[in-house]
């Protein structure tokens, strides 16, 4: 999804330049950033990363949960790998990977440190 955003995105942008606008520098634009998000109450930006990452185990996990509701992350609460049956595990294998891919990781257990 991120990939796919950025190749849309990347048609708007001339080569050279950024989606930063051209009266601005980085730091500015930065800081402009963190104003608005502290508005809409976020602190940590880099949070936004890991309730994105929750969400998406929700939503991938209840694609294959035969009960149709889904898996909590075991960060807020939900089964831990150890305490999932063989089929859980595997919907939760498939629901890591694939939010590894999304975020941009090469390695699925990076995905612990958002999801537990």
């Amino acid at each position: 999804a991120q990939r796919q955003w950025l190749d849309k995105v990347a048609l708007f942008v001339s080569p050279g330049e950024s989606l930063i606008p051209r009266d601005r520098s980085y730091k500015q634009h930065l800081s402009h950033y963190q104003a608005q998000a502290k508005l809409m109450g976020v602190c940590k930006l880099h949070g936004l990363r890991h309730a994105y990452a929750q969400r998406r185990y929700m939503e991938l996990t209840r694609l294959d949960d035969p009960n149709g509701q889904g898996f909590i992350c075991p960060i807020d609460g939900g089964k831990r790998f150890r305490a999932m049956t063989d089929e859980e595990k595997m919907i939760d294998r498939r629901a890591r990977l694939s939010i590894s891919q999304e975020l941009g990781h090469s390695r699925i257990n990076i995905v612990k440190i958002y999801i537990g």
